[in-house]
């Protein structure tokens, strides 16, 4: 059984190229997500944020920790 104990929300940004032309990532998270928020409600608070800053947003992850427990 699973226990989800915590979720973050990132945003990965780009943060430009290095000296190879390889694009380099910034990731910007907030903690303390409400475990029973919705996939789609995080993914809209994740694009409404990343139109404020001015970085081209790479990605929006949901990120869970969980407790695995034995059982039913």
């Amino acid at each position: 059984m699973k226990q989800i104990e915590q979720s973050k929300l990132q945003i990965r940004v780009e943060k430009g190229l290095d000296g190879n032309g390889v694009m380099k990532y910034e990731t910007i998270t907030f903690s303390r997500i409400a475990e029973e928020a919705s996939d789609d409600a995080i993914q809209a608070v994740g694009t409404a944020i990343g139109t404020l800053q001015p970085k081209k947003v790479a990605e929006i992850l949901r990120v869970d920790n969980s407790i695995l427990r034995p059982g039913a």
